[in-house]
């Protein structure tokens, strides 16, 4: 019989176990996807002289392909709907495993759940962008206003995004 009663060795079992595994609980921006499929999700919006973009790239961690969606849209009736494109192909598997690999990175988990713009004046004209990883039955989603100020691990993060599906020219720096 162990000196220390039932219920302490019971929470001392769950604590030991919070503690030395790299279990996601806590992290901004993430919340559980029980059966949701593994894949990546990065989606822009741009706004200029009335007129919207959107681009969506999804990563298929299952399929190892890609499809990128882009559509416009306006005030004036022009919608999504109506004028929506979509690229697909297949990425190197090794370039899918490094998204999921780079995602469990202690940096990248620091990484907070939005970004705002900086202080000063708002132009008329803007733009926002949100990162959704799902991975393990749980998924994460990192937003930010286009002109936020980023950390390198994210802006290096969607680089590979972009390079996983075959934008060979999406890191290329001046």
């Amino acid at each position: 019989m162990s000196r220390f009663p039932r219920p302490f060795l019971i929470v001392l079992g769950v604590a030991a176990a919070l503690a030395c595994s790299h279990d996601p609980v806590g992290v901004a921006g993430e919340e559980a996807a029980p059966g949701a499929a593994a894949r990546v999700v990065l989606e822009a919006v741009q706004w200029a002289g009335g007129q919207g973009l959107r681009t969506t790239t999804t990563i298929d961690s299952t399929t190892a392909t890609w499809v990128l969606t882009t559509c416009r849209e306006s005030p004036t009736g022009t919608t999504c709907a109506a004028t929506t494109q979509q690229l697909s192909g297949s990425t190197v598997p090794a370039y899918v495993t490094s998204l999921f690999t780079r995602a469990r990175a202690d940096a990248f988990r620091a990484l907070r759940a939005s970004y705002g713009p900086p202080p000063g004046v708002t132009p008329p004209d803007g733009s926002a962008v949100a990162l959704t990883i799902t991975a393990n039955q749980l998924t994460r989603r990192i937003a930010w206003d286009g002109r936020a100020s980023l950390p390198a691990v994210l802006v290096g993060y969607v680089c590979a995004v972009k390079v996983a599906r075959g934008d060979r020219s999406a890191c290329v720096g001046p």
